[in-house]
């Protein structure tokens, strides 16, 4: 038999079916052959228990057996919505029903009660669907009180990708202890602003009930990693959340969390040399040589000749770190000038993995950042080595660096569509810049008083913008 003629074939047998149980349901509106009766609330439905029993596992064990219901030929439902029985009874016959979000619990109840499995599952798709803000705690509820694992599942994933959305719900605070707990241990998720949203999750949920649920806070704080948790943040906790300053073991941990932080991320003190306190270093190219200028007073001194490589065409940008002078020089070649030991002059460093054409750099704790033509790289003091630095999302061609305590930004660029990007220097994580006024690749930029200037460069000509 070919293919073609047994897809005919099964078409044809479910159209047969099909008008049979058109047939037969006609024969229930009518009262025809009916020999068992649904009750509720004084209502009656009059059905075939072959099909109730073949469509429903709950009929089928009622009737299968010498019950009450099998011999008095009706069963009598309390506690149920009769617009809800007639539908699921309906589906029975027809295999169709109209699911409403205003009958969604009743049906469920009943399609629960009747074991019809193919309404639980339309009703949980429906509800997937519909999961936002406004829903979310109302249909997790209907999924836990029927047992709908993938509905359960989707609430989850729905509660780990918008937490600090939903903790801002009244009703957030009705989810149990353990639930919040589950959530905040979940590793899959990165949260937008790491532990301190977490915690700040944390404080909501308990502050709900303060006295009641002060008791949590040890148990959730396990789900954290305190050290990631940013020096202001744990400034604010401390001073402000009533439920962190008064437990000592929560403050004991923040603590010792921060203070190892800072001793990983800590070097010996270094006073640095007085002949470079407040001062300009000026590149003479004209009598070559290094020089030291004070604002203050106008005073220039010469420190030292430039080396062979900081003149002509070549291209160079320097830093200071430490008591060092660094020089980076377009063709990777790395110098540095040691200013409490003079008579050293110029030493030559590791060698920068990356030929740059435009670069510019500033200085991280004991490390230096360079951004180039294509790409970022980060040098360790310490080591004496270059290795490539994650500018996942920066524009890198021609744009220049800037940088503050706790942020290094990028601006500018001949690529750049907007502003340029930020690091937070804690959590090392890029983040874009509001739009800027103008576009500009080569620019200068500085931070001064906690404000970023951005001035001159190039677009299409020179600029003599500042912003």
């Amino acid at each position: 038999m070919s293919k073609t003629m047994g897809s005919r074939l099964s078409s044809e047998k479910m159209k047969q079916w099909m008008k049979i149980m058109v047939k037969v349901n006609e024969m229930r509106a009518s009262g025809t052959e009916c020999d068992f009766t649904i009750k509720v609330d004084e209502k009656m439905l009059h059905v075939h228990r072959l099909v109730i029993r073949a469509a429903s596992d709950y009929f089928d064990k009622m009737l299968s057996h010498d019950t009450v219901e099998k011999q008095n030929s009706s069963v009598t439902l309390r506690d149920v919505n009769f617009a809800a029985v007639k539908g699921c009874v309906d589906f029975m016959y027809t295999g169709e029903i109209k699911i409403t979000h205003a009958n969604t619990n009743d049906i469920l109840h009943v399609a629960s009660m009747f074991q019809l499995n193919e309404i639980c599952e339309k009703v949980t798709v429906m509800l997937q669907e519909s999961l936002e803000l406004a829903v979310f705690f109302e249909i997790r509820e209907t999924a836990i009180m029927y047992n709908l694992q993938s509905l359960i599942i989707a609430c989850d994933k729905y509660a780990l990708e918008n937490l600090e959305l939903l903790s801002k719900e009244k009703t957030f605070s009705n989810l149990d202890v353990h639930y919040v707990i589950k959530l905040l241990r979940e590793k899959a998720f990165a949260y937008p602003n790491g532990e301190d949203s977490k915690l700040a999750v944390i404080l909501i949920w308990i502050n709900a009930d303060l006295e009641n649920r002060r008791c949590h806070l040890s148990k959730m704080t396990a789900c954290l990693n305190f050290a990631k948790i940013s020096p202001s943040y744990s400034l604010h906790v401390s001073e402000y959340e009533a439920v962190c300053y008064e437990s000592s073991e929560f403050m004991k941990a923040l603590f010792i969390s921060q203070m190892k932080m800072q001793r990983h991320e800590a070097k010996p003190a270094q006073l640095q040399h007085p002949g470079i306190t407040n001062c300009i270093l000026v590149f003479d190219l004209k009598n070559k040589e290094l020089k030291r200028c004070h604002p203050s007073n106008g005073e220039t001194k010469s420190l030292c000749p430039l080396h062979d490589n900081l003149g002509g065409d070549n291209f160079y940008t320097a830093c200071i770190l430490g008591n060092y002078c660094y020089v980076l020089v377009e063709k990777k070649k790395t110098l540095r000038y040691d200013f409490t030991n003079p008579k050293n002059g110029w030493e030559t460093r590791q060698e920068m993995a990356h030929v740059h054409q435009w670069m510019s750099c500033v200085t991280i704790g004991d490390a230096i950042l360079v951004v180039g033509s294509l790409c970022m790289e980060k040098y360790s003091e310490s080591e004496d080595k270059w290795s490539d630095f994650d500018a996942s999302g920066v524009n890198c061609k021609e744009s220049s660096l800037a940088a503050s305590a706790d942020f290094v930004f990028c601006v500018g660029g001949s690529d750049s569509k907007d502003a340029g990007s930020k690091l937070a220097i804690h959590e090392m994580k890029w983040s874009p810049l509001p739009p800027a006024r103008y576009k500009r690749a080569t620019p200068a930029a500085v931070v001064f008083n906690n404000v970023l200037y951005v001035a001159g460069g190039i677009w299409g000509s020179f600029l003599n913008h500042l912003t």
